[in-house]
């Protein structure tokens, strides 16, 4: 077996944060990735694991390989990476969840060893980050197509499949340019996986750790030719995200450029309908279609108004109003008691309180993925 180490293992402890679970410290986690034969256990072998851990203070790659595709190989290997992962009680890996752990596990067994995972705490980044697959427009979630969005450029350029070949050559040669080739694919995937937790920057965002420094009002020509009334709304952010990303959400454009987000939502304006929660405290006028409290109905003429229900229990409002989503804690209002759209009303009340756009908009994203 040999053992590989590299120094100098850039970890992001800002955003690492987003995705750990509370307490817990850099001399916790350990990531891994590892390299097989094959998908199945029972016909491959795990011929390298590589490794990035914090020691003494420092963060160090490591990387261990099978010289020979062999048991007795497998099994220095599986025995050294167990010793790595002894006082570990975080595991990082990208879709590790489906792969990774359950090979070794069985692996471990196999072998009659004890699998490093066990009641250990494990960080899958690919469930993770799943609630901005949407978003992100990549041709499909793999480790190497989100990397660049992190703003990391791995040297790499293999697949796991034509590894394969590069290390039944290597193990039956021994050449070692082959060598140079297998470590690098490996260091890459550890080294890229933990460039994704520049995503904590998105998480942050969805999660509402933001301020809102300003917001105004911009007129834009849509794709008709027409004018459109939008709202421009400001964010500052606590991380900085590395590479300029824009996507399109349910009525509004999301840009993030650093540690500023922008979104940018279309004002409409109309008459909509606020309806009261308490109805049975409420009569209903018809002719002017709305509802009226009791204390105040008792002056209407008997033959003007009956009892409220809660489709009808509504006063009508007009101005300007943005679409809402979840429950912004601002008064909602809808086209009609049966509508699945609602708004809130803008307003100068609106406009002039950070707290009630946080509220909005933090509401709006939590809406748009769950995280």
């Amino acid at each position: 077996m040999l053992t590989n180490k590299i120094f100098n293992y850039q970890f992001m402890p800002e955003y690492a944060k987003h995705f750990l679970p509370a307490d817990t410290g850099e001399d916790d986690l350990l990531f891994f990735d590892i390299e097989t034969t094959g998908l199945s256990h029972h016909n491959s072998r795990v011929y390298l694991i590589g490794a990035a851990l914090c020691t003494d203070g420092k963060w160090e790659m490591v990387q261990f390989l099978a010289e020979k595709e062999n048991e007795e190989e497998e099994i220095s290997v599986l025995k050294a990476f167990q010793a790595l992962c002894a006082g570990k009680s975080c595991f990082l890996h990208f879709n590790g969840s489906t792969f990774d752990i359950p090979y070794l596990q069985h692996k471990y067994r196999g072998y009659g060893l004890k699998a490093p995972f066990t009641d250990a705490v494990s960080v899958d980044l690919y469930r993770a980050l799943q609630p901005f697959r949407s978003l992100l427009g990549t041709e499909n979630f793999r480790q190497k197509s989100l990397e660049p969005l992190s703003g990391y450029k791995r040297k790499d350029t293999m697949n796991g499949k034509e590894l394969i070949k590069v290390y039944r050559t290597y193990a039956k040669t021994g050449r070692e340019p082959l060598l140079d080739l297998l470590f690098l694919h490996n260091h890459d995937d550890v080294e890229g996986m933990g460039r994704l937790l520049a995503f904590g920057a998105l998480l942050v965002l969805f999660r509402g750790d933001f301020q809102v420094p300003s917001v105004r009002e911009v007129t834009d020509r849509t794709m008709d030719g027409s004018l459109q009334k939008e709202i421009l709304f400001t964010l500052k952010l606590p991380l900085s995200f590395p590479v300029p990303l824009s996507f399109s959400l349910p009525c509004a454009y999301v840009t993030v450029e650093k540690d500023c987000g922008k979104m940018k939502m279309p004002l409409l304006e109309g008459t909509l309908k606020y309806y009261y929660p308490d109805y049975k405290n409420y009569y209903y006028l018809p002719l002017e279609d709305e509802a009226v409290h009791k204390s105040v109905g008792v002056y209407v003429d008997p033959a003007c108004r009956e009892k409220a229900k809660a489709s009808n229990c509504c006063k009508r409002v007009s101005g300007y109003f943005l679409r809402a989503f979840g429950t912004p804690g601002l008064p909602v209002l809808k086209p009609a008691y049966a509508s699945e759209d609602s708004y809130i009303q803008w307003t100068d009340s609106f406009l002039k309180s950070q707290e009630m756009q946080k509220s909005y908009l933090h509401e709006y994203l939590k809406s748009q993925a769950r995280v």
